[in-house]
């Protein structure tokens, strides 16, 4: 889930015009809100992160980058244009537009077109400005472009009157008032979709011993027995009364063998969405509507959405933009309180001599649940409600000459989110005697408002050899008001034939918590660059500093001074200064990027991650966990401190039309201060902060675009690209806040990812054999290893490097698409392996039970090897003396460490686009047909489901598996259809 910032998946959403607010949910491959992403823009210090549901609102302009990154995760870019989020690959997202060099004659009017030659750089893209062409066409008769190429962002509109032929594009002398001019048509896009979810890869389960356990000397079914370590069910039969004795002895009928990885299924996901959008002379309306219903792979589980979403824009001399969102969410058995973890840990555990005529019993044993039982029972649901509007967003020219410009812009929006959520437990069921509810119900609001001034020069004209400088200068306030108000419910105490909700329970506890907080911000910004006439930029450079102030922080926590730079150099230009051309020609380019920032981050009021609740209990009770802790924002806590720096090289070779090849490679160091987690004292948890962290590495980035040729011709549509990322990480803790040793941050007592100071940030830590000062094992008396009672640290499930293939190929109206992923090192504590033996369900336990006279190497407590040989599961020594009964529900930490490297095949895309035969019946119309299949392929040391899948699906719980869900390989198909 690595990959480019793991697979992102936009929700709906809408920006505004110039300075708006992008409200957003990144999510996983399976669909849920990833917590704790942190989002900031490209080059500045504004930075956000993702709630509990993945959420996040940033505010942001036409142009702006948005880096997408989280610890442990590879970094995500993505371009802020007016229709939305662009990440078609990654790297440096603009368009290209043609720089024309302006060959004016001298006193000879225009009133009839200008005619210039193009080239176009990548496919058929012809959204270029032209506005150059329009102020010139009335100054000369005929206006020569001689083709130089810039990157640039350039989201302007074509004008009306355009006729594209083979190399030259004729445009038609219109007046520039009227150059903007849009559309009036109504535009109709509609897509539909339709996925298929199945699991990945299931652990390997024995299905050859019945339920029981041995009783004197003789392995023996037991009914109701967590264990399965009783006589091969081939070797017992049903008396009268159902139970299972040795053949001979009973009625005669055989004992089945029931498979309980029956249970999952196929999921799928259902996904319509249709635009409708209208433009008039100076309006554009545009509505969305969408509707998504999900079924997972464990029955009733499912997840259903609808989005209807709605824009207004007035464009004249200012531009004016409304925007309406509204999001509904309903779930049924969403991820609360580890249901998903409890469900598979009783699949897993189900014995195979389980009586599944009456699958619907309260238990299979006392210490755990029937997985059919405890799926129909939960009442676990969840209601989500977003409102979002954009009250106003306003940009106005103060005043505009030939080179200067003032602009005032100002923005007003409000947000509502509403979440209900219910889940609990029966009683008598294996996570609560008495049973237990929650009715948690969140409201949270915000109004964010801001007021930009900014002033622009740029000088028009000049001639072919001017170094010249354009600047801008910005002055921006920013308001924020958060509000949240949480009421919940815990009910204790139910009787078994009462319907499991909060009136019915014995003893109710209330917590309410209202918070507010305040937020202004100032920003100052600079930017200039300097450039040769017809060249790409000889240096970029943005600067400034913003100011940060909360009413939730205290003063001596203010920012008043948080930096920020952004700096580009052609070292191209400087080579051919110097007369080195022989490689890097005119049309080459070799940059030099170097990007430096701070920020500041308060934790959100009401802290969105629950792992913390499980740190204080073992393992072994994995199904009592419950997310019955809130934790707020206090008094006193400190924001996150953030400091980056980026440095990188990029190199561009161009031999057009028949090839491109481009090179960056990127240095990085980020540091975290500050950091912010749940600390346990005083037998409670509270917010700390607690954590500093270095995170380093570097990127290189190759890409090479293919043209093919025939006859001597450029064949359109005809190209293969490949692009190759390699990456290293290496987050590190230096600094722990009380001079404490280690923080724990996700998992349980005995085996947690915890923050060690020198050592990466989610260590694995828990209990290994004892050694002497040689290494060598420690073994008793019996002749099995000792355990070492003080935790070690065990593995680091931080990979050494990561590396991407990306290979498009397409030949004209058909494309092909295919994504590697190599993942070298890491590892993962496979605690569902030693869950499974210890319980007797695995194929590993169905194996080796039958070992004799082992003897495990090391040295008595004299130091003399060791000589003693041990059965593994003899039933004379009783259960106690079973090897993988002996050290407990997750064994050893040691011995289930495991490789967390994988290669797998991501994705593969196939795409048709049929529009030439669709225009048949639409003529003004575009269809284009997708087949796809995502994590086809998977190759792996790890033993277990997915080496790369989290705890409870917390981030923090990465490289920690007990019962976590499958991943999954997705089969679908999307057809989209404009009119």
């Amino acid at each position: 889930m690595k990959y480019l910032l793991l697979f992102i998946f936009f929700f709906p959403f809408f920006i505004f015009a110039q300075q708006q607010e992008i409200s957003q949910t990144i999510t996983d491959e399976k669909g849920e809100g990833i917590p704790g992403v942190s989002i900031h823009i490209k080059g500045t210090t504004t930075a956000t992160s993702t709630d509990l549901d993945g959420k996040y609102t940033i505010k942001t302009k036409i142009g702006d980058i948005l880096v997408i990154e989280a610890i442990g995760m590879k970094t995500r870019e993505v371009l802020v244009t007016k229709d939305g989020l662009v990440a078609l690959k990654e790297g440096k997202y603009t368009h290209r537009y043609i720089q024309p060099n302006i060959i004016q004659p001298k006193n000879k009017p225009i009133k009839d077109s200008v005619e210039f030659n193009y080239e176009i750089f990548m496919g058929k893209d012809t959204s270029f400005a032209y506005k150059n062409a329009v102020d010139f066409s009335k100054q000369a008769k005929k206006v020569e472009f001689k083709n130089k190429t810039e990157e640039i962002p350039t989201f302007t509109e074509l004008p009306q009157n355009i006729k594209i032929r083979k190399n030259k594009i004729i445009l038609s002398s219109i007046p520039t008032k009227d150059y903007f001019k849009p559309y009036n048509f109504w535009h109709i896009d509609y897509s539909t979709s339709f996925d298929f979810l199945e699991s990945n890869k299931l652990p390997k389960l024995q299905n050859q011993f019945a339920q029981g356990r041995p009783i004197n000397g003789q392995n023996a079914w037991v009914q109701n027995d967590i264990f399965s370590w009783g006589e091969n069910i081939k070797k017992l039969e049903y008396d009268n009364n159902n139970a299972l004795v040795a053949l001979g002895t009973g009625n005669g009928r055989l004992a089945q063998s029931f498979n309980p990885l029956q249970i999952l299924r196929t999921g799928y996901i259902f996904k319509n969405n249709l635009i409708i959008s209208k433009r008039w002379q100076y309006w554009t309306f545009k509505t969305h509507f969408s509707h998504q219903k999900q079924q997972g792979i464990i029955p009733n589980q499912t997840n259903e959405q609808t989005d209807i979403q709605a824009l207004f824009t007035h464009q004249r001399k200012q531009k004016l933009t409304f925007n309406v969102i509204f999001n509904n969410i309903q779930q049924q058995l969403p991820n609360i309180g580890a249901n998903w973890q409890s469900i598979i840990g009783n699949i897993y555990r189900t014995p195979i001599s389980f009586d599944n005529q009456n699958n619907f019993n309260l238990s299979h044993s006392p210490q755990t649940d029937n997985p059919y039982f405890y799926q129909n029972i939960v009442p676990d649901n969840s209601l989500e409600r977003n409102l979002t509007l954009g009250i106003v967003q306003n940009s106005i020219s103060i005043k505009k000459q030939e080179s200067n410009e003032y602009l005032l812009g100002y923005a007003l929006n409000y947000n509502l989110h509403q979440k209900q959520t219910a889940f609990g437990l029966l009683p008598a069921m294996a996570g609560s005697a008495t049973g237990r509810y929650t009715d948690r119900k969140m409201l949270q609001q915000s109004l964010n408002g801001n007021i930009e001034t900014k002033y622009e020069y740029q000088e028009q004209y000049r001639s072919y050899n001017a170094f010249f400088k354009d600047f801008s200068a910005k002055l921006r306030y920013d308001y924020a008001y958060q509000d949240t108000n949480l009421d919940r419910k815990d009910g204790q105490g139910f009787n078994t034939n009462q319907t499991l909700n909060i009136q019915n329970a014995n003893q109710i506890t209330n917590t309410n918590i209202q918070l507010d907080r305040h937020i202004h911000e100032f920003f100052i910004n600079f930017g200039v660059n300097k450039k040769y006439v017809f060249t790409d930029n000889f240096m970029d450079l943005e600067t400034g500093f913003r100011n940060y102030f909360s009413s939730t922080l205290l003063p001596k926590n203010y920012a008043y001074f948080l930096p920020y730079a952004n700096l580009s150099v052609s070292i191209g230009h400087l080579l051919r200064k110097i007369n080195i051309t022989n490689f890097f020609r005119y049309n080459d380019s070799f940059f030099f990027h170097l990007v430096y920032g701070t920020s500041i981050q308060e934790t959100s009021l009401l802290y969105n991650q629950f792992q913390f609740n499980s740190l204080q209990t073992n393992a072994e009770n994995y199904g009592q966990y419950f997310e019955n802790k809130e934790l707020q924002w206090k008094n006193g806590l400190a924001p996150e401190k953030n400091r980056k720096l980026d440095i990188s090289l990029h190199f561009d070779k161009k031999n057009y039309p028949s090839y491109q090849l481009s090179a960056t490679i990127t240095r990085f160091i980020h540091q975290k201060s500050d950091m912010i987690v749940p600390i346990f004292e005083n037998n409670n948890f509270s917010l700390q902060n607690a954590i500093d962290m270095r995170n380093s590495g570097w990127e290189l980035k190759l890409e090479y675009t293919k043209f093919f040729k025939d006859n001597n011709s450029y064949i359109r549509d005809a190209s293969f690209n490949s692009v190759l990322i390699l990456s290293r990480f290496n987050p590190v803790v230096t600094h722990l806040a009380n001079q404490r040793e280690s923080v724990a941050l996700a998992g349980y007592k005995d085996i947690s990812t915890q923050a060690i100071v020198g050592q990466p940030l989610g260590v694995i830590v828990g209990n290994t054999y004892l050694r002497n000062q040689n290494g060598q094992k420690i073994i008793d008396g019996q002749g099995f290893p000792l355990v070492n009672v003080m935790p070690q640290i065990l593995g680091n499930p931080n990979p050494d490097f990561i590396l991407t293939w990306l290979n498009k190929f397409q030949v004209k109206d058909f494309s092909l698409s295919i994504l590697f992923e190599y993942r070298k090192g890491g590892q993962v504590w496979n605690g569902t392996k030693n869950a499974l033996n210890y319980l007797g369900r695995s194929e590993q336990s169905a194996n080796e039970r039958n070992i004799t006279n082992f003897v495990f190497e090391g040295v008595n407590l004299l130091g003399q090897s060791n000589q003693i040989p041990v059965d593994f599961a003899n039933p004379i020594n009783g259960l106690s003396g079973n090897r993988f009964v002996r050290y407990g529900f997750v064994g050893v930490g040691e011995d289930t460490i495991e490789s967390a490297t994988s290669f797998r095949l991501r994705e593969v895309n196939f795409s048709h686009n049929f529009t030439k035969y669709w225009k048949k019946i639409f003529p003004k119309s575009e269809a284009t047909f997708t087949l796809y299949a995502q994590n086809l392929l998977m190759y792996m040391p790890y033993s277990g489901v997915d080496a790369q899948t989290m705890l409870m699906n917390y981030q923090a719980g990465i490289g920690l598996d007990l019962f976590n869900m499958p991943a999954m390989r997705t089969f679908g198909g999307k057809l989209q259809m404009s009119f």
